[in-house]
C-alpha cells in the first residue's frame, strides 16, 4: 500500500472516513517493520513510510487530527526501519515499543523492559544493549524531539522455561517459551494481573535486579520476567528526566482492574498517573550514580528464597497522617520510625491524594533509592 501513491490515497482518505463517522481523534500507524519481517521493497520501505505519513498530515491537518505510530524501540531494529528526523516532523507522538526486549525467542532468560543494562550485561557495548536507555538515547540522537516521545510501559511479563531449575538468574538458559495466563492463554506471555495473583496464591521465589531496575521471578523451571508498580514509577520518573511527558501501554486490560492482588484496582495505570503528575519529585534512577548500581540480589540461597525484593505488598489506608503533608515527598515515602514499612500515594476521585501503608514482606526493609523493599544489609535505616 505504502509503495502506490493511487494505495495510500485510498487508505488515507478510507481512515479519514471511519475515524469521522465514528468521532475518532486520529490514527496510529503500527507498520511492524518497514523493511524487514516480510516486506517485499527492503530499504525502499524506510522512504515510503515517511511519504505515507507526510500524506496523512496533509490531509489529517484539515481536520485537526492527530497522527501517532507505533515504532521499533532498540537501534540495531529503529535503525533499519526509520528516517528519524522526517517521519518525527509528521507525526504528533512518536510511541516507542520499549517492551519485548527479551523473550522465549531467546535462548537464555532476560528481561522484557529493563530500564538500564543488567545483571549478565558485563562488558557489553551500551548502543548494542536492549534497554529503554540506549532506547531513548538513540531515539533522541537520531532526531526524534523528546516532547514527541511516548515510552512504551508492559503491562504483562514474559514467560520462559529453564533449562535447569537450579540456574535460574538472568541470561540464565531456557528452553523456550514458560507458562501461559488463563485469560491470555499464550504460552510464554502473562498479563501482570495474571502473575500478580499467581504471586499471591503459589510460592515463587521473587529478585530485584538492581542494575535493571527490574523484577523477575521463578518457579521450578519456570522464570518470569515482569514490571509492577515500582519499576514502572521509575521508567516514567527516568523519562521525564530527558524531557519526556507521555506513556504508551501495551495493553490496559492485563492491568490489575479489579484490584484482586491487593494493592487496589489498577495499581500499573495508578503508578503512571502519579509518576507523571509534576507536582511530585522522586529518586531519578541514574544507570551509573546509584549506590546500588555495582551489587544484585541474584543470591539464590535457602535464606533469601521466599523473599520478595520488588513487588508492592499490600497497603491499607494509613492511620494518624496528613495527606498533604506526606505526600509532598513523592510517590513512595519512608514511614519514620519504621525501616519495613513505607507510604504509598494513590490518586482519588476527587483529584487528592490518599497515603496507604505499605508494609514490606518478612525480613525486608524499604529501600528509598531504589524504591523497592530490598534485603536489609543493602538498605541504610535507623528505625
Amino acid at each position: 500500500m505504502a509503495a502506490s501513491a493511487s494505495s495510500r490515497k485510498n487508505f488515507i482518505d478510507s481512515s479519514l472516513s471511519m475515524i469521522t463517522k465514528y468521532g475518532f481523534d486520529g490514527l496510529d500507524i503500527d507498520w511492524e517493520y518497514p523493511s524487514r519481517r516480510d516486506t517485499v521493497y527492503g530499504s525502499a520501505d524506510i522512504d515510503n513510510f515517511t511519504t505515507l505519513l507526510k500524506e496523512f498530515r496533509e490531509a489529517f491537518d484539515k481536520k485537526k487530527l492527530l497522527l501517532t505510530a507505533a515504532v521499533s524501540s532498540v537501534r540495531e531494529a529503529a535503525s533499519q526501519s526509520y528516517n528519524v528526523t522526517a517521519i518525527s516532523q509528521y507525526l504528533d507522538i512518536v510511541n516507542i515499543m520499549t517492551y519485548d526486549m527479551h523473550g522465549s525467542w531467546d535462548a537464555v532468560t532476560g528481561h522484557n523492559s529493563p530500564l538500564f543494562k543488567g545483571e549478565g550485561d558485563e562488558g557489553a557495548v551500551a548502543a548494542d544493549l536492549y534497554t529503554i536507555e540506549q532506547a531513548l538515547a538513540y531515539w533522541i540522537g537520531a532526531g526524534c524531539p523528546p516532547e514527541k516521545i511516548a515510552v512504551g510501559v508492559p503491562f504483562y511479563g514474559r514467560t520462559f522455561t529453564l533449562s535447569n531449575a537450579n540456574v535460574n538468574g538472568v541470561r540464565a538458559a531456557a528452553n523456550g517459551a514458560g507458562i501461559a495466563g488463563p485469560y491470555t492463554a499464550t504460552n510464554g506471555f502473562l498479563g501482570y494481573n495474571e502473575f500478580c495473583n499467581l504471586l499471591q496464591t503459589e510460592s515463587w521465589t521473587q529478585r530485584y535486579d538492581q542494575l535493571a531496575k527490574v523484577p523477575y521471578a521463578f518457579k521450578d523451571y519456570n522464570w518470569v520476567t515482569y514490571d509492577d508498580a515500582n519499576s514502572i514509577a521509575l521508567k516514567v520518573d527516568y523519562a521525564k528526566s530527558l524531557g519526556i511527558d507521555k506513556i504508551m501501554i501495551w495493553s490496559i486490560e492485563t492491568d490489575d482492574f479489579h484490584g484482586l492482588c491487593g494493592y487496589g484496582n489498577n495499581p500499573l495505570l495508578n503508578a503512571i498517573n502519579l509518576a507523571l503528575d509534576s507536582s511530585f519529585t522522586t529518586n531519578r534512577p541514574s544507570s551509573t550514580s546509584s549506590p546500588d548500581a555495582t551489587t544484585s540480589n541474584s543470591d539464590s540461597s535457602s535464606s533469601s528464597a521466599t523473599s520478595s525484593s520488588s513487588s508492592l505488598p499490600i497497603p491499607t489506608p494509613a492511620a494518624s497522617v496528613t495527606p498533604a503533608t506526606i505526600c509532598k515527598g513523592g510517590l513512595y515515602v519512608p514511614k519514620p520510625g519504621d525501616c519495613t514499612s513505607f507510604y504509598m500515594c494513590v490518586v482519588k476521585a476527587d483529584g487528592s491524594y490518599e497515603p496507604l501503608e505499605v508494609k514490606c514482606s518478612n525480613g525486608l526493609h524499604w529501600d528509598q533509592t531504589i524504591l523497592a523493599c530490598n534485603y536489609p544489609s543493602e538498605v541504610k535505616c535507623k528505625a
